[in-house]
Parts: C-alpha cells; structure tokens; sequence
C-alpha cells in the first residue's frame, strides 16, 4: 500500500478560529459592519481549512486521468 501524506498549510483551524473570533469581539464592540466581515472571513479559512484536512473515504481508489502516461 502506497504512503499517504497529508499536505500542510499555513491555515490552521486556530487562525481561522481566531479570526471569528476577533470579528465577533469587533462586531460586539466596535463595529458591526467590520465585525460581520471579519467573522465571514474566518469562516470561508476554517472551510478551506477542512477541505484540506480531510482524509480519504474509504472506497476511494487511486484514480488516473485520462491521457496521463507512465
């Protein structure tokens, strides 16, 4: 059986969590506006976030596209 590895990034479900955070700490205290952005924001780096993170399902079977050579 192939090595799987995963691949890292530098988006990390803290920074993304922090994100929401401050924007709900702007939202409460500072501006609504600016906050609800802010919590936008981290939410669509958690989502991506978890799309890296994700493992293989099982059943998922190395694919080859068409046209790739060896």
């Amino acid at each position: 059986m192939a090595k799987v590895t995963v691949r890292h990034s530098r988006l990390s479900r803290t920074s993304s969590l922090g994100m929401m955070l401050l924007g709900v700490i702007t939202l409460l205290f500072v501006q609504p506006g600016l906050g609800l952005i802010l919590i936008l924001v981290g939410l669509v780096m958690f989502w991506f976030y978890r799309r890296q993170t994700r493992g293989p399902t099982e059943g998922d079977e190395p694919r080859v596209e068409k046209g790739a050579a060896y």
